[in-house]
């Protein structure tokens, strides 16, 4: 029995030393596997790589969007007469610039959401 000497024992992983000093943990037996082989749910696609361009390239969409219809909206506006205005037009006008608003940020919402489906099909596929 000598030539038997006990080990100290190694320095512990900082996720384990946190899981372990966690308030909802403390008085509760630690995990065997350490959760190795329960990652988080949709931990595959919120890291993807596929979602992520998906995303950025929903976002280019619906900027393009977003600009192309100021834009057309200006273009109007430039056209308009102010000096023809009663003021009676003046509500008018203000309600269909807000519809014309409303109706750009929808569409450049449903163009997001049908491309991130495409990206979230692809990603799925993979």
């Amino acid at each position: 029995m000598s030539g038997l000497r006990l080990q100290k024992p190694k320095a512990l992983n900082i996720a384990i030393v946190r899981q372990r000093l966690h308030p909802l943990t403390v008085g509760k037996p630690a995990s065997m596997s350490n959760d190795d082989d329960n990652p988080p749910m949709y931990a595959r696609w919120r890291n993807s790589q596929v979602s992520r361009n998906f995303h950025r390239l929903g976002l280019l969409v619906a900027a393009i969007i977003v600009s192309a219809g100021l834009l057309l909206m200006a273009k109007d506006a430039l056209g308009l007469r102010f000096w023809d205005l009663i003021p009676a037009d003046i509500p008018i006008l203000g309600r269909n610039i807000a519809i014309g608003l409303i109706g750009i940020g929808l569409v450049s919402l449903a163009a997001y959401g049908i491309v991130r489906a495409i990206g979230w099909a692809i990603d799925r596929s993979v």
